[in-house]
């Protein structure tokens, strides 16, 4: 049974962006569900989800503004941030922002974050 997406699980957030009040695009960051075995805490592996921007707001930087905030906030908790997409716009938009192509399963991109830093600096699940 698939997991309804809620974006609740520890480091997972959904961002949206305004302009002139009016709602313009959206991105969420969630736990990989295709990457095997995450059981540890926190689980290594993110995945950016549903990056979407009004046609009238593409061009503007929305979408480049909301993929670096899924990026800023993996990096508190993931090591590895993958996506998949279709669209060679959206391709080239990741690719500028250091995601690299990838043949893995379930991703056409990856970009590997390093050690998470978690809120304080230190790695979530190791004590101070």
């Amino acid at each position: 049974m698939r997991r309804a997406n809620r974006f609740d699980r520890p480091g997972e957030s959904f961002f949206a962006a305004s302009l002139n009040g009016t709602l313009v695009g959206i991105c969420g960051l969630n736990v990989d569900p295709y990457v095997e075995r995450q059981d540890a805490e926190p689980p290594a592996v993110g995945r950016v989800r549903h990056l979407y921007v009004l046609s009238t707001a593409r061009g503007t930087g929305v979408g480049t503004a909301l993929t670096r905030r899924v990026i800023e906030a993996a990096r508190e908790h993931f090591t590895l941030l993958r996506l998949s997409t279709t669209n060679p716009l959206a391709a080239r938009l990741y690719e500028r922002l250091g995601f690299e192509p990838t043949t893995a399963a379930h991703a056409t991109h990856i970009l590997t974050l390093g050690e998470p830093r978690g809120s304080n600096g230190l790695r979530p699940d190791r004590p101070r």
